[in-house]
């Protein structure tokens, strides 16, 4: 079950088998194991309707709280009607 993540949470979560951790500050917002990378990534819906993610950035090279803002302002951009994918690649 996704709880809201700390920093408790995510030393556990790295020392641990698991492959990711959810957080429920901000929806969708996830730590995710990847060989031997572990990544910020927000889960979203597309503008078509199906279900896509975005690398935020690895982890730790920002923190909780930035993470967290960065989603928002994905979130923010999607709800203007922007995939956040377009953006980043445009950018």
């Amino acid at each position: 079950m996704a709880k809201k993540i700390t920093q408790t949470a995510i030393n556990s979560f790295i020392k641990s088998d698991k492959k990711e951790l959810s957080d429920t500050e901000v929806e969708e917002l996830k730590l995710t194991k990847r060989a031997s990378k572990t990544i910020w990534r927000l889960r979203y819906k597309t503008l078509k309707g199906t279900r896509s993610y975005i690398k935020i950035v690895n982890y730790p090279d920002i923190s909780l709280k930035i993470a967290r803002e960065i989603a928002r302002e994905y979130k923010e951009l999607l709800a203007r009607g922007i995939d956040p994918n377009d953006y980043k690649r445009e950018k």
